[in-house]
């Protein structure tokens, strides 16, 4: 599965469904005016990682958490610090490093998040996941696994109880 991510580059032919809705209009955009440079990760990065055997416990925890359907603060900061220290194999990092250098995308970076969560047609989001700039690209990839981790935010969860439309979100 790890071997099917993919790291996508302005110019690359991409489906909603792979990027996330913000990164997918960043790619319209490009198509009619000037957007700096940027790269993306798959949106299946995350979740396929999380079934390599280095990181079962999390996945172990996340679907504990899925299932009960509750939530409270001292879990999800558990489990922010978990994916902030989750296991990513060394050939991803590379990959990541070879596509910013590939595409000569210069420091410092900025690390959004690009989920179906945000931007969709049900609701913005806005202010819900993370964004991180003048980022260093030693710091790159912790700031992704940052923008992964806010998904199970506190914030992010009472947003999502609060317009009660999960399975709107569902691809």
């Amino acid at each position: 599965m790890v071997n099917d991510i993919k790291i996508y580059c302005i110019g690359d032919d991409v489906e909603k469904n792979k990027v996330g809705n913000k990164a997918y209009q960043l790619f319209d955009l490009v198509k009619i005016c000037n957007v700096p440079p940027f790269v993306c990760t798959d949106s299946e990065m995350f979740w396929s990682l999380l079934n390599l055997a280095e990181n079962a416990e999390l996945l172990g925890m996340l679907k504990q958490f899925f299932y009960s359907k509750q939530f409270d603060a001292v879990e999800l900061k558990y489990i922010y610090d978990k994916i902030i220290n989750m296991y990513v194999p060394q050939k991803i990092i590379d990959e990541i490093d070879a596509t910013l250098s590939k595409k000569n995308i210069q420091e410092p970076y900025a690390v959004r998040s690009s989920s179906t969560l945000e931007d969709n047609a049900y609701q913005s989001g806005a202010g819900i996941f993370e964004s991180y700039t003048d980022i260093k690209k030693e710091d790159v990839l912790n700031c992704i696994k940052k923008c992964w981790a806010a998904q199970f935010s506190e914030k992010a969860m009472g947003y999502l109880k609060n317009v009660n439309s999960v399975e709107q979100f569902q691809m």
